[in-house]
């Protein structure tokens, strides 16, 4: 009888159900994501731009929390996260943020995300930058739309216009897509008569594969370690597509020979791949 009274009354409106209600959270996040190839220290400095706007935010709500206590209690940054990003690398991080808790706050986690997204603005080489509170539980995008086509420029395109307008109204932020380019890619063929100077496809690209990313020269057992000694060329000598026209490869006799005399450039862009007859460096 118990149960049957306590079922009636779940059904019969007396007593309020909600299956997943929405509860007020303590912590917040930032999402950084850059286009693919940004150096960490780019990524590192967007973040800490983003603490400090956090930290004047803190400085200002803090005397009006009871007894003087910190709205944000820690700040903890995580580079190589983005849970919206689905992807890897030094061009993504997330920074999370402790608040003080719900019961004892007097500003709600809405506000403290939109005075902190209006602090940090919308820098200009940030591909996705989104503000929001994690969701336990069954949640989703407030706003999910897909986009097909064959034409992947049409569908950038139409992406855009689409987030310009949604971006209208009035409590819509943080909006990004999913069609991201990859790393730039830079395809070489080789001039006719470069075979001539023992040279081939596959031998520039194990060159330059070996200066810019590095190669295994030797391997060193100190007790129970062992220790990789990597050869590659310095920062400051690959860190511009300058460099590697001054880049130097050796040819079957021996021959040092310069990149930019070998190949015909066929551009910088993002490529799917290579033929056999091409080299790539990435």
């Amino acid at each position: 009888m118990i149960l049957m009274v306590s079922v009636s009354m779940i059904a019969g409106g007396t007593l309020k159900f909600r299956a997943f209600p929405k509860i007020e959270g303590n912590v917040i996040e930032a999402r950084f994501l850059f286009p693919q190839g940004t150096p960490l220290s780019r990524t590192a400095e967007m973040v800490a731009e983003a603490g400090r706007a956090l930290q004047i935010i803190n400085r200002e709500l803090t005397p009006a929390q009871p007894g003087g206590q910190a709205l944000v209690q820690n700040v903890n940054v995580q580079f190589n996260r983005n849970v919206d990003a689905y992807e890897n690398g030094p061009h993504i991080a997330t920074l999370t943020a402790d608040l003080l808790g719900t019961e004892q706050r007097t500003i709600g986690v809405d506000e403290i995300l939109k005075s902190w997204r209006l602090a940090v603005g919308s820098p200009p080489d940030v591909i996705g930058l989104k503000f929001t509170k994690p969701v336990i539980g069954p949640a989703g995008r407030a706003i999910d739309i897909r986009l097909r086509g064959s034409d992947l420029a049409a569908l950038k395109s139409a992406s855009l216009d689409l987030r310009a307008w949604l971006g209208a109204y009035e409590g819509v932020a943080d909006l990004s897509d999913d069609l991201r380019p990859g790393k730039p890619e830079l395809q070489l063929r080789l001039r006719e008569g470069a075979t001539a100077l023992g040279l081939n496809a596959q031998m520039i690209a194990t060159q330059l594969r070996a200066a810019f990313f590095g190669k295994t020269a030797a391997e060193i057992q100190l007790g129970p370690e062992a220790y990789e000694v990597d050869v590659r060329l310095a920062q400051s000598d690959k860190n511009s597509l300058g460099d590697l026209e001054y880049f130097s490869v050796t040819g079957g006799g021996g021959a040092q020979i310069p990149l930019g005399e070998v190949p015909i450039w066929s551009g910088a862009g993002v490529s799917p791949g290579s033929t056999a007859s091409t080299a790539s460096a990435h």
